[in-house]
């Protein structure tokens, strides 16, 4: 019987340790909460995050014929001069192409398949809501391609044919 007397006393030192955890760890938890210091409030979102800031009717809308998608560009001239004129798109409808990407080539081919060598990479282009893609890359007052191309399936999803005018070719306007 020395045995069972040793299980009964294991079990009652079992209860009593389950039931002071059972107040404790609750106890704990809310003076941990209650104890902890509040997140510091951001008074402005980081730069990477903003959308550019531009000044009223400098935006010059872009008449581009999209193959397949339908698309409202605007040339736009951002409040600080030295970031240059910049491409807004956006989409008229929900595009249903995954990771899609924007080029500009210089080239004006009727239908491509792959991209050509000479195409600069503009920016990723979100599916919903407008797109700014800054110009400086792009030769001054070039007409050529813009290019949509889907990384996943590794295709040109729609082209159009532009011409911008930056502000070398348009006299400072």
């Amino acid at each position: 019987m020395a045995v069972g007397g040793m299980n009964i006393s294991l079990r009652k030192r079992h209860r009593i340790m389950v039931s002071l955890l059972a107040l404790v760890i609750p106890l704990g938890f809310l003076a941990g909460v209650l104890g902890r210091k509040s997140i510091p409030a951001a008074t402005s979102l980081p730069s990477v995050f903003k959308t550019p800031s531009f000044a009223d009717g400098r935006a010059l809308a872009l008449n581009a014929r999209w193959q397949g998608v339908e698309m409202e560009m605007h040339l736009v001239q951002p409040l600080s001069a030295s970031d240059g004129q910049m491409l807004r798109i956006k989409p008229v409808h929900y595009l249903q192409y995954p990771k899609l990407l924007l080029y500009w080539t210089a080239s004006q081919p009727s239908h491509m398949a792959t991209l050509p060598a000479d195409a600069i990479f503009l920016g990723h282009l979100a599916n919903s809501g407008p797109s700014y893609f800054g110009l400086g890359r792009v030769p001054s007052a070039s007409d050529g391609t813009l290019l949509l191309y889907s990384l996943p399936s590794q295709t040109i999803v729609s082209s159009a044919s532009v011409s911008f005018l930056t502000p070398s070719a348009s006299g400072g306007k």
